[in-house]
């Protein structure tokens, strides 16, 4: 049975090279994923692309606005981001290693069914477009935070504002 995530904290830890998201669900049970960065070098271009389509086709000879139209959309959920008080993660807490996200998409939102080894090792996290941008914002400044090579992420990612990735910050 996959556990829904309500609230998530997402941290690279420099120890184990990856980025940790500590997810709490609904009724507060608390989960740790781990993400390897080949593992997210493979899902960000997929949830990048539902974004870009969301914004409409757009004609090759309009690619600059379209990726301008991006980075001001993704201006605008950097703003739009609060901070929280993180997902605590502990020992205690279940923790597995992601081996794989099956990523399922609709018009107003997607879902990503994040996997581990064992069957049991199932959780999901739907977003709609404004917490996806917040999450990839957060996501990109811990990649440059690691130096981490930054080949997956779109231009407009980049030219979009300063990373707003920090310790501790939440985003649900």
């Amino acid at each position: 049975m996959t556990t829904a995530l309500h609230r998530i904290t997402t941290e690279y830890i420099e120890l184990e090279d990856r980025v940790r998201l500590a997810g709490e669900t609904e009724d507060g049970e608390r989960l740790v994923l781990w993400l390897t960065r080949r593992l997210l070098d493979r899902l960000i271009p997929h949830l990048v692309a539902w974004l870009e389509k969301s914004a409409g086709p757009q004609a090759p000879a309009n690619r600059l606005y379209a990726e301008a139209r991006q980075g001001f959309a993704q201006d605008a959920a950097r703003a739009g981001l609060r901070p929280e008080p993180p997902v605590p993660a502990s020992a205690a807490s279940r923790s597995w290693l992601v081996g794989s996200v099956d990523v399922s998409l609709s018009a107003a939102s997607i879902r990503l069914n994040f996997k581990g080894l064992a069957e049991s090792d199932q959780a999901c996290l739907d977003m709609r477009e404004a917490p996806l941008r917040q999450w990839l914002g957060i996501t990109h400044g811990l990649y440059l935070h690691a130096a981490w090579p930054t080949s997956a992420w779109p231009d407009w990612m980049g030219a979009a504002g300063a990373p707003t990735a920090q310790h501790g910050q939440l985003m649900h």
